[in-house]
């Protein structure tokens, strides 16, 4: 294939994909239009519509806290995904986190999750991707997520990593 047919096929697969991203696929309308973003709903409400069927995930950009997750209870098989991206989400939260049965993607930025709370995460064992940026735990900790057997993406940062 010449590099310019490439470069032209390429460009139009991006030009498709931004307008599709636009645009939408048809769902939805102008109704979903004044509709807030996921992410600006309170877990309460966010964990109200997925036990009425209308969602699989948990985003959070406003500051969340351990005690937003004590609404989450083993019955919550619809949470596929939780992301806090800013918040102070500690081990106690994970207690809370791990009940979920068919997690697949966590992310908890700004969280201080000690080699506890990765021991007690090693316990999801549908988790397939796991983000915890700014957690507080060691190579101990780490070690203990190799018993899960999904695991594919696993993004760790913090000062106590060796």
């Amino acid at each position: 294939m010449n590099p310019r047919t490439y470069t032209t096929e390429c460009v139009i697969l991006i030009s498709l994909f931004l307008t599709i991203c636009f645009i939408g696929c048809g769902e939805g309308g102008d109704s979903a239009k004044n509709l807030p973003a996921q992410s600006e709903l309170t877990v309460e409400e966010q964990v109200t519509l997925g036990r009425a069927g209308q969602g699989d995930r948990i985003e959070l950009v406003t500051v969340a806290d351990d005690e937003m997750l004590n609404v989450l209870t083993v019955e919550d098989q619809w949470v596929s995904v939780l992301v806090m991206d800013q918040g102070i989400i500690s081990d106690r939260g994970v207690d809370s986190i791990a009940r979920l049965p068919d997690l697949f993607h966590l992310r908890l930025r700004m969280s201080p999750i000690t080699d506890r709370g990765l021991i007690r995460l090693s316990s999801c064992e549908s988790i397939q991707i796991l983000n915890l940026p700014q957690c507080e735990s060691t190579a101990e900790g780490v070690a203990a997520l190799a018993v899960l057997p999904d695991l594919r993406n696993l993004r760790l940062g913090g000062g106590k990593l060796d």
